[in-house]
Formats: structure tokens, C-alpha cells, sequence
């Protein structure tokens, strides 16, 4: 059985997307992404991944460990979520996915295949990855 919340294959926009509580609306407007490739602020973290113009990027969500991790750790970061549920978007809301996170706070880890451009992305709540 597998514990993959979800995945989807998609174009973004502006080369991000954002993690964030479902009812949040933090303003990650202060991310600069020439000095890192991930931001923070409040219950929302975003980061970069392949713009539109290179390609397509494939992102999965999931409850645990994945079989086949991806190399690099971009981020792992506690993420309040005061609804229990987390979304992951891109910036014009292209792609809106919506998945169970916990109650109060969850825990969200990034893995991606290049940390500058990243093309495949796993998102793993709960379980924090070495």
C-alpha cells in the first residue's frame, strides 16, 4: 500500500510553488530567489522549481517516507495549520492541490532533483528526512 497523498504533472508559471495551512495567507512577497532557493514566512514556505518556459515538473505528496527519496533536502520546516489542512500551489493558482496535514502544527520536508531547477519534487509531511 502506498502512502502517497497525491502527485500531479504540471507547468509553473513563475518557477515556484508555495506550502502553506489551507485558510493561510502569509505574504512571501519578501522572497528573493537569487540569494535562496526557499522562503518562509508564517504557515507558508515557497520555493523554486523549473519555470514553464524549461519543461514540466512532477511533485508528489507524501503521509511518509518515500520508497525512492530524491537526493537533496531543499527544506524541512513545522508549518502551523490551525485547519489541519495544507495546499500546495504555484503562484497564479494553475495547479491547487489540497491534503490532510495535522491539527496545530505539521511537519513539511521538501526533496527535490536539483536544487536550483528542480524538476521532480517530494513533499513529505510528518516524517522528517535526513
Amino acid at each position: 500500500m502506498s502512502d502517497s497523498v497525491l502527485s500531479f504533472r504540471v507547468r509553473v508559471d513563475h518557477g515556484c510553488l508555495l506550502v502553506r495551512d489551507m485558510q493561510g495567507d502569509d505574504d512571501v512577497s519578501d522572497w528573493d530567489p537569487g540569494s535562496s532557493n526557499w522562503y518562509k514566512s508564517g504557515s507558508s514556505v515557497i520555493f523554486g522549481v523549473l519555470p514553464a518556459s524549461e519543461g514540466r515538473i512532477e511533485c508528489e505528496v507524501w503521509k511518509s517516507r518515500p520508497h525512492h527519496l530524491l537526493p537533496i533536502r531543499l527544506f524541512a520546516e513545522k508549518i502551523e495549520s490551525p485547519s489541519g489542512w495544507l495546499v500546495i500551489h504555484d503562484p497564479n493558482e494553475h495547479v491547487r492541490m489540497a491534503f490532510r496535514g495535522s491539527l496545530g502544527s505539521t511537519r513539511v520536508s521538501a526533496l527535490v532533483d536539483n536544487r536550483d531547477f528542480a524538476s521532480k519534487v517530494q513533499i513529505v509531511i510528518g516524517d522528517d528526512i535526513e
